[in-house]
């Protein structure tokens, strides 16, 4: 690996975490209004859509990252090699489950997008609860959404694992063991957040 690669490794690693990690952080503490009801939710989400320069921030602290992070990513899915069968190690099956979550991911992304910023940019509709419970209307869109978010529950997690690795935060195997039962837990909870944001926009 040469120098230019090491950087773009280290960079893809960092940006996963920081900021699109955070951001995911943040909107997932965003839906979570969604359980005290439809009034909290839309003013929080007005408010959030008053602020100024909105998309200048969205440009160059969400998606520019995340644009990044995926591009990167699928030359990282294109170019690595992976046989877990053959090597049935459990880094392997991280491994290989991190680069197909990532795709995953990728494409719940652009979709969420697509049904949210994008409608709201273009047509100019609201983004508020009822937005939320008109596109969870049918089953099948509940199960997309579900399988979306397990992929971003546990691609952050293991994310954040693989982070502490690569920067060196955590050194040894106990260590390493230690960290993979924490990021385990936060990839439970977040996926339990983001769980009940469905479910308070369903039922």
């Amino acid at each position: 690996m040469n120098r230019r690669q090491f950087f773009l490794r280290r960079l893809h690693s960092l940006s996963g975490v920081v900021p699109i990690g955070l951001y995911v952080l943040v909107h997932l503490g965003i839906n979570s209004f969604a359980a005290s009801g439809r009034e909290p939710y839309d003013q929080l989400a007005e408010y959030l859509e008053s602020l100024p320069y909105l998309i200048v921030f969205e440009i160059a602290f969400i998606w520019a990252p995340i644009l990044f992070h995926a591009i990167y990513g699928i030359s990282i899915h294109v170019s690595g090699r992976e046989n877990p069968f053959a090597y049935a190690h459990p880094n392997n099956w991280m491994y290989s489950l991190q680069r197909w979550s990532g795709l995953i991911v990728l494409a719940f992304i652009g979709w969420h997008f697509w049904q949210t910023r994008m409608a709201n940019y273009l047509y100019g509709t609201p983004i508020d609860f009822q937005m939320m419970v008109d596109i969870l209307a049918s089953p099948l869109s509940i199960t997309l959404y579900v399988v979306g978010l397990v992929a971003v529950s546990f691609h952050l997690a293991n994310g954040l694992r693989t982070f502490l690795i690569t920067w060196g935060i955590v050194v040894g195997t106990r260590a390493r063991r230690a960290s993979a039962r924490v990021c385990a837990a936060f990839g439970v909870l977040v996926l339990t957040v983001s769980l009940s944001a469905i479910w308070a926009f369903i039922q």
